[in-house]
C-alpha cells in the first residue's frame, strides 16, 4: 500500500454514487495551535456551516462549482456508512495491521486516504441501527448519520463502490462498535418518560426554563439554565473554568443536558435537538456518540421530571391564541411579466407555496436595481428601491429550493465575485512575498452575505455600493450577534438606516467617524414560523419600526399535494428569461458621486407619471383613513404608514426590471405596486394581529409577567400608576377587562387587596 497520490480533479469512479444525494458541501483545513489541521465544513455562500443542517446542503454540481475541496453529509436520509482509520500510516510506508485487516474485510468498498496522508476512509452501504462509534484504543470511528467527511478522491485502490454491502459489515460492527454500557442500562428514547407534564412546544420550553430562577439550585448547578442556553461565557467561565477554553464545554454540555432531562421528561431525541440548538453549540456536538453518552448520563443521574401541576386551587391554565385567518393567494401578474411568469414557473416547477415563490423573485430584483435607481414621489422626497422581504415556511416546504432557483443569477454573479477576489488575493501574496514595500490587501466585495455583524456589513460597504442580506436560514440573522439582546438596539437602528438610504455612520476609538453616503442595502429572509412569531411579537422590532419595513408573509404550507412529476425549472423559458434581465442588470456600473468615496451612489431618478401619481395618491389616502381608531388598519398602523412608500417602490422594481431607459413608472406599474402592497397589508394584519383583538397575546402577557417581576402579587393602585405604560394607556376599565381574561383562563385571580399571578405561569 502506498501513501496518498496527488489530489484528482475529477470525481473518481468509486465515489460517484454519493453524487445521487444532495447533501454535499465544502469544507477547508484550518490549522491549530496543536498542530493538527482541524476540518470546517462549508455552505454554499462560503462560510462555516453546521454539516448536520439539510438547509446547508448541495448538490454535487453546486458544490463542485466553488472549486473548493469536496465533503459529503451522512444522515438518515441516505444508506452509507462512514469507517474512518486515523494513523493507519506508519514512518515507514506501512500500514498497520489494522488497516490492513479492514480493507481485506471491506474489500469491494470505495477506499481513499485521509487529507492527512496517514489515514483511511471506508465508504459502503449498510447497518442503519444505533451503536457506540469511536475505538479510540484503535484509532478508529464508525457513522451512519450525524457526520460529514472530507473527501479526497485519493483512492487506494481503483475499484469500489460507495454502493457495495459488505457481508461481514454487522459482524464486525457488533466486534467493534458495541453499545456502550451506560446506553444498554438507559435506552436511548423519542419522547417523554411516564408522569412527564409539561410544555411540548421546544420554544414555550426554552421560554419557562429561562425565567424559571430556581433552575440552577434544583440540578445543583452554578449557572442558571438561560446562562447555559445563551452560551454566557463570562457565566460559565466561573462555573465550568478551564485552563484552554473560555470555559469547560463538556462540563456546560452536561449541565444543560441535566435540566433538559427534568425539563422534556429524559425525551433522548429532544434532548439532543435542543442541545444542538442552545448557544452551547460547537463542532463537538456532531458527534453522535459524545452527544448519546452526554444525554444518556444526563438521564441517569436526573432522578424527577417536570410534572405541571395546579397549586393550590388555581385553575388550569388556558393558553392564548391568536385568531388567523387563511393567506391570500400572491397575485404574480402584478409583478409584471418577467418578474411574475418567472415567479409562477418557480412556484408551480418546485412545487412551492406562491409568496415565498414570488417573494425571493421581488428581492432578487430589488437587490439588482437599487443601486440603479430611487423612485421620486409625487410630493419631490426620493425613495430608494430597497425592499427588506421576510416569508416564513416550515422544513419541508421548500424555501431552499425556491432561493436557490430564485436567486440563481444573482448566485452566479456573486460567485464570479468570489473567484475574483481569490485571483486578486493570490495576486497580492506573490506580491508581497518579493516586496518589502507594506501594502494592503485587496477589500473582499460579495453582493450577498447571509449573516454579520452591523460592524461586518459597514466594513463590507467601506468597498462597495450595495448589499443584500439574503439567507434562506433567518434564524441565522434573527438570533445573531447584531440582533441579540444587548446589541438588538443599535442592530435595528443600522437596519432602519440602510432601508431609507440615510447616512450609515458609526464612532468608534482608533478610526474615529466612518461615514457611509449612498449606500443601499436589500433583505431577503426566509424563515420558521416560530422565529418569525418571535419576531412579529418582539416589541422593540415594532416599536423602532422594522416590522413596518418589512414585507412578511407566511403562506400555507402544499405538503401533502406535491405528487412526484420531473422538472428543471432553469430551463423553463420565463426563467431564463428572468435570469438573463437581471444578469443584465447586475452589469451595469452604478452611477456614483465625483466627489465621494468611490462608491457613493447617485442613483437615476425615477419619475412617476400623472397617471401612476392619481393612483398612488388614491391608495395613500385610503390606506390612511384605515388607520383611524377602530379602523381595519389601526392595529398595524406601523405597517400601514409605509405602505403607500413600498407600494412605489415595488412599482420601480417592476419599471426598472420591465425596459432598458427606463425614466418613469407607468400606470400599470403602479397598479401592480399597489396590488402587492394590498396583499402584504393583509398578510400583515393577518399575521400580527389587530390591537382590537380580544385573544391578541402580547398585553396579558406582559401584564402577567409584569406581576411575577413584582414578587407575584400586586394591589389596584399599583397596577393603574405602575404597570407597564403599553398597559396604562388603556385605561382603568379596559385593564379590569384585561385582568378579567386573564382570571378566566387561570393566569391571575383576584386577592382582597388587588391581583396575584399563577405561579406555573412564569414556568
Amino acid at each position: 500500500m502506498n501513501a496518498r497520490p496527488p489530489m484528482p480533479q475529477t470525481l473518481p469512479p468509486a465515489l460517484q454514487g454519493f453524487t445521487a444525494f444532495n447533501q454535499w458541501l465544502n469544507y477547508r483545513l484550518t490549522p491549530q495551535v496543536n498542530g493538527k489541521l482541524k476540518k470546517e465544513a462549508i455552505g454554499r455562500e462560503g462560510y462555516r456551516v453546521d454539516p448536520t443542517d439539510p438547509a446547508r446542503w448541495m448538490t454535487y454540481q453546486d458544490a463542485a462549482a466553488t472549486g473548493l475541496p469536496l465533503a459529503f453529509s451522512f444522515s438518515d436520509s441516505d444508506p452509507f456508512f462512514f469507517l474512518d482509520i486515523d494513523n493507519g500510516l506508519s514512518d515507514s510506508g506501512e500500514w498497520s495491521s489494522l488497516a490492513q485487516s479492514m480493507c481485506t474485510r471491506f474489500a469491494g468498498c470505495a477506499i481513499e486516504v485521509s487529507s492527512s496522508g496517514r489515514g483511511l476512509h471506508i465508504f459502503g452501504v449498510g447497518n442503519r441501527e444505533r451503536h457506540s462509534n469511536r475505538r479510540d484504543d484503535l484509532g478508529v470511528e464508525f457513522y451512519t448519520r450525524g457526520r460529514f467527511v472530507a473527501l479526497t478522491g485519493n483512492m487506494l485502490t481503483p475499484d469500489g463502490s460507495v454502493f457495495h454491502s459488505p457481508p461481514e459489515l454487522a459482524a464486525l460492527v457488533a466486534e467493534y462498535f458495541p453499545p456502550s454500557q451506560h446506553q444498554a442500562a438507559t435506552d436511548w428514547t423519542d419522547g417523554p418518560c411516564d408522569g412527564w407534564a409539561g410544555p411540548t412546544d421546544d420554544d414555550e420550553l426554552v421560554r419557562r426554563a429561562c425565567r424559571h430562577v430556581s433552575a440552577a439550585a434544583a440540578f445543583a448547578g452554578k449557572a442558571t439554565f438561560a446562562d447555559l442556553w445563551a452560551g454566557n461565557a463570562e457565566a460559565l467561565s466561573e462555573s465550568y473554568p478551564s485552563s484552554t477554553s473560555a470555559y469547560d464545554g463538556s462540563s456546560a454540555d452536561a449541565a444543560l443536558c441535566a435540566h433538559l432531562a427534568w425539563w422534556t421528561g429524559k425525551d433522548c431525541e429532544r434532548m439532543t435537538r435542543l442541545l444542538r440548538a442552545s448557544g452551547l453549540a460547537r463542532d463537538k456536538h456532531d458527534r453522535e456518540d459524545y452527544v448519546q453518552r452526554t444525554v444518556l448520563r444526563a438521564c441517569g443521574l436526573v432522578t424527577d421530571v417536570l410534572r405541571d401541576k395546579s397549586e393550590g386551587d388555581w385553575p388550569e391554565l388556558v393558553p392564548f391564541s391568536v385568531q388567523s385567518s387563511k393567506a391570500e393567494n400572491f397575485p404574480f401578474d402584478a409583478l409584471g411579466s418577467i418578474l411574475g411568469n418567472a415567479a409562477r414557473a418557480i412556484a408551480e416547477d418546485v412545487q412551492a407555496p406562491d409568496s415565498l415563490a414570488a417573494g425571493s423573485v421581488l428581492a432578487a430584483a430589488s437587490l439588482s436595481v437599487q443601486a440603479l435607481a430611487d423612485v421620486v414621489l409625487p410630493h419631490g422626497d426620493k425613495t430608494p428601491l430597497s425592499l427588506f422581504v421576510i416569508t416564513g415556511a416550515a422544513s419541508g416546504d421548500r424555501k431552499t429550493a425556491v432561493d436557490k432557483n430564485a436567486c440563481y443569477a444573482v448566485n452566479e454573479f456573486r460567485q464570479h465575485q468570489a473567484r475574483e477576489y481569490t485571483r486578486q488575493m493570490q495576486s497580492y501574496e506573490a506580491f508581497a512575498a518579493n516586496s518589502d514595500k507594506d501594502t494592503k490587501p485587496p477589500p473582499p466585495k460579495t453582493l450577498t452575505i447571509n449573516n454579520a455583524t452591523v460592524e461586518g456589513v459597514a466594513t463590507l460597504l467601506k468597498n462597495q455600493s450595495h448589499v443584500g442580506i439574503f439567507t434562506a436560514e433567518g434564524g441565522e440573522l434573527l438570533g445573531g450577534h447584531s440582533l441579540s439582546n444587548e446589541r438588538r438596539s443599535a442592530g435595528l437602528a443600522f437596519y432602519l438606516k440602510a432601508w431609507s438610504a440615510e447616512e450609515l455612520s458609526a464612532l468608534r476609538v482608533g478610526s474615529g467617524l466612518n461615514s457611509l453616503l449612498g449606500r443601499r442595502m436589500a433583505m431577503h429572509v426566509l424563515v420558521q414560523p416560530v422565529l418569525l412569531h418571535q419576531l412579529m411579537g418582539d416589541t422593540l422590532a415594532n416599536d423602532q419600526g422594522l416590522l413596518a419595513r418589512c414585507l412578511i408573509a407566511e403562506p400555507m404550507t402544499l405538503a401533502g399535494t406535491r405528487l412526484y412529476r420531473p422538472a428543471n425549472v432553469q430551463r423553463r423559458p420565463e426563467v431564463v428569461a428572468y435570469n438573463e434581465r437581471l444578469k443584465a442588470l447586475l452589469g451595469i456600473m452604478p452611477t456614483v458621486h465625483p466627489d465621494g468615496d468611490g462608491y457613493e451612489l447617485v442613483p437615476q431618478e425615477l419619475a412617476i407619471s400623472t397617471l401612476a401619481a392619481q393612483h398612488w395618491v388614491n391608495f395613500y389616502d385610503e390606506v390612511e383613513a384605515k388607520q383611524a381608531p377602530g379602523k381595519e388598519f389601526s392595529g398595524i398602523r406601523p405597517f400601514a404608514s409605509k405602505a403607500a412608500e413600498q407600494a412605489a417602490r415595488i412599482a420601480g422594481v417592476i419599471a426598472m426590471v420591465e425596459s432598458n431607459g427606463v425614466s418613469q413608472i407607468e400606470e400599470a406599474q403602479m397598479l401592480g405596486g399597489i396590488k402587492i402592497a394590498r396583499f402584504y397589508l393583509q398578510e400583515h394584519l393577518r399575521l400580527m394581529g389587530s390591537a382590537l383583538q380580544v385573544n391578541s397575546e402580547r398585553l396579558p402577557r406582559k401584564m402577567v409577567d409584569w406581576i411575577l417581576k413584582a414578587g407575584g402579587h400586586v394591589t389596584n393602585a399599583h397596577i393603574l400608576q405602575s404597570c407597564p405604560s403599553e398597559i396604562r394607556k388603556l385605561k382603568a376599565q379596559k385593564i379590569n377587562e384585561l385582568l378579567s381574561e386573564l382570571a378566566k383562563r387561570g393566569y391571575v385571580r383576584e386577592s382582597s387587596s388587588g391581583w396575584e399571578a399563577n405561579p406555573l405561569a412564569n414556568c
